[in-house]
């Protein structure tokens, strides 16, 4: 059975598969907000050591990505995917069964070793069973999944949190895991090509390290991630609530309609780009609008609040179209084998802006704090917030000057007959 113009069906199956793993890891990624004061409780922590707990995700998430992406170009990604599924359920598991801050990012360091397989693997499945011309269409559908996740590990996490405890929570996530792990062991199967031969894995690492296009898009795709990690992590909500007068529960469901902007963008940008045979155009759409969208919220002293909600969609929407640096990241190597190093490349060079500008707007609220403070604690202005968002419009704007560098990539003009 084929979907018209989308190729066969069973092919589009096994890679929603990999994308319901994506979107399982985004509930596990985001788990400790909505468990937040049970967690500080339990474990008798401060603030700074529930970051320390929390970010440790990403240490695991973060160095993993290029020898995941050489392993999976060599062995495919199904045993690995396979794997990640029980080690994320250990990971939660672990994390619940201790009381020790050190055990618990311990564990939070295993979720991110299993959560990295999440995207990278979702997208290795694409590339073995979508056309090539269509694989923007898969980082759509991947980021859709992921949008879920993200979206079911806040509020209805939360539910569930309340009516049965935190830990039968964690415990619940854990089982999810293994039954993760499950699915993709029985309906995912490698699909190398006939015709592959395999060369050492560290062929492909250099074949991307030594081309500047490689280089250049992933300097793209870290700078228009930007707003997401900074807005929707740290910082939107701070800054809602103090240029607004917010209380917490409005400023987050205005943070929350960036993830319904990133769901909605995604499948625009993928069938744009498909409908015009291009890659760099709607990318520089994309940016271009974020910018101006970036720049309204940064700079804009009077925009009424109520524009808020359609402006932080519109951040979600546009910064969707960073989607297709993946596929131009797969499209400019020679060797398509090596795609899944490609990925992992980009992707380790995108989460390096969770390390840089977190702290980088830390320090500017920090130099631009006037010296106030409420009950002995900083008390940063809006001002202060603004100036350290405008880090936000600058990298959209490197990363725009940055895709006028950029060769065009679209591979719809040649039909591999594989997948017909």
């Amino acid at each position: 059975m084929n979907l018209r113009g989308f190729g066969p069906l069973k092919n589009w199956f096994v890679v929603i598969t990999g994308a319901m793993f994506y979107s399982y890891q985004f509930v596990v990624r985001v788990s400790p907000s909505p468990m937040k004061d049970d967690i500080m409780s339990d474990f008798l922590i401060d603030a700074a050591t529930f970051g320390m707990i929390t970010g440790a995700f990403y240490i695991g998430y973060s160095w993993i990505q290029i020898p995941l992406g050489l392993m999976m170009d060599r062995l495919g990604p199904r045993r690995f995917m396979a794997a990640a599924g029980a080690l994320c359920g250990s990971g939660c598991i672990l994390f619940v069964s201790t009381r020790n801050p050190y055990f618990a990012a311990a564990a939070r360091i295993m979720m991110g070793l299993g959560a990295a397989n999440g995207f990278l693997g979702t997208l290795k499945l694409g590339m073995m069973w979508v056309p090539p011309r269509h694989f923007a269409k898969v980082i759509a559908v991947a980021m859709i999944f992921g949008t879920i996740g993200a979206v079911l590990g806040n509020a209805p996490l939360s539910i569930l949190v309340d009516a049965v405890g935190w830990h039968n929570a964690m415990y619940v996530l854990g089982g999810l895991g293994f039954v993760q792990g499950g699915i993709i062991l029985l309906f995912v199967k490698d699909k190398p090509s006939p015709k592959t031969v395999y060369q050492s894995p560290l062929v492909g690492l250099k074949q991307v390290m030594a081309n500047p296009q490689a280089w250049i898009v992933s300097v793209v795709g870290l700078c228009m991630y930007v707003p997401i990690i900074t807005l929707g992590d740290a910082w939107g909500k701070p800054f809602l609530m103090r240029a607004y007068g917010l209380e917490e529960t409005e400023a987050l469901t205005i943070v929350t309609t960036m993830f319904l902007g990133m769901a909605a963008g995604g499948p625009v940008f993928a069938g744009l780009s498909d409908m015009l045979l291009r890659r760099r155009f709607p990318l520089i759409i994309g940016s271009i609008g974020a910018l101006t969208v970036q720049s309204l919220i940064v700079f804009g002293h009077n925009v009424p609040l109520f524009w808020m909600y359609p402006l932080f969609f519109l951040v979600g929407f546009f910064y969707t179209s960073k989607g297709l640096c993946f596929a131009i990241m797969s499209e400019v190597l020679t060797n398509r084998e090596a795609g899944g190093v490609a990925i992992g490349f980009t992707n380790t060079i995108v989460n390096l802006s969770g390390l840089i500008f977190h702290p980088l707007i830390g320090y500017l609220l920090v130099k631009h704090w006037a010296g106030t403070s409420l009950d002995g604690s900083p008390f940063y202005t809006e001002s202060d917030y603004r100036f350290g968002l405008c880090v936000i419009p600058i990298c959209t704007a490197i990363a725009l000057a940055s895709i006028c560098l950029l060769k065009e990539t679209h591979p719809g003009r040649t039909v591999d007959p594989r997948f017909d």
